[in-house]
C-alpha cells in the first residue's frame, strides 16, 4: 500500500549506463539492476534501504 512502482523511463536508463561504467570500475560484480536502482533513487531523490554492501559507500543508502 505504501509502496510505488516506478517506470523504467530513458533518463533512468541512461543515467544508469553511466553509473554502471563508473561502478565496475570500483566494483566488479557490480550489476546493471544495481545501476538502474541507484539511477531511480537519484533522479526521485529517494534513500536506498539495502542489505548489498556494494551500495555501502554511497551516500542516501542505508545498509543493513
Amino acid at each position: 500500500e505504501l509502496s510505488e512502482i516506478l517506470p523504467l523511463s530513458g533518463k533512468i536508463a541512461f543515467l544508469a549506463g553511466e553509473l554502471n561504467a563508473t561502478r565496475k570500475k570500483k566494483i566488479q560484480k557490480w550489476g546493471m539492476v544495481d545501476s538502474i536502482i541507484l539511477a531511480t533513487a537519484q533522479l526521485y531523490t529517494l534513500r536506498i534501504v539495502t542489505k548489498d554492501k556494494d551500495f555501502g559507500d554511497l551516500p542516501d543508502v542505508d545498509v543493513l
